[in-house]
């Protein structure tokens, strides 16, 4: 499996592009860590990597990756991450093709994803992969 601390400056600018998209969680988003969710990661009881990297002659940087788990059966993906200057291009697409078929592979079932709150753009895009709205979940904010 790769290394996957190599993810973090993702996983940070995919924490902030949700902070600042957020109508209610700014404080979630403010205290959120790489250390603790790459912990919840970890305990997972299968964790899928998949990483799409620049490939010219000068760089090999990460322009998307998602994780996906399996924990108790259950299939999730945890987080997609694609670069700004990448988005639109086909890469999350790929990525979720690759993650979808790791998680069919292993049986998954049901496979769940969670869109948080401001980031309801991303609705159509999760369609395309074939994910249907199956509830909505809400908490107190009193």
């Amino acid at each position: 499996m790769q290394d996957i601390d190599q993810l973090e400056s993702g996983w940070t600018a995919l924490r902030e592009h949700h902070r600042a998209q957020t109508n209610h969680f700014n404080d979630y988003y403010e205290q959120a860590t790489f250390a603790s969710r790459k912990a919840g990661w970890l305990s997972r009881d299968n964790l899928g990597l998949f990483v799409a990297r620049q490939s010219d002659q000068t760089s090999q940087d990460i322009i998307g990756f998602v994780i996906a788990s399996i924990h108790q059966g259950v299939g999730e993906i945890e987080s997609l991450y694609v670069s700004t200057q990448t988005r639109d291009s086909g890469v999350g697409k790929s990525l979720m093709r690759v993650a979808m078929k790791w998680l069919n592979d292993l049986s998954a079932s049901p496979i769940r994803l969670l869109v948080g709150d401001g980031n309801e753009d991303v609705m159509a895009f999760y369609a395309k992969c074939g994910f249907v709205m199956r509830a909505t979940q809400m908490e107190w904010q009193g």
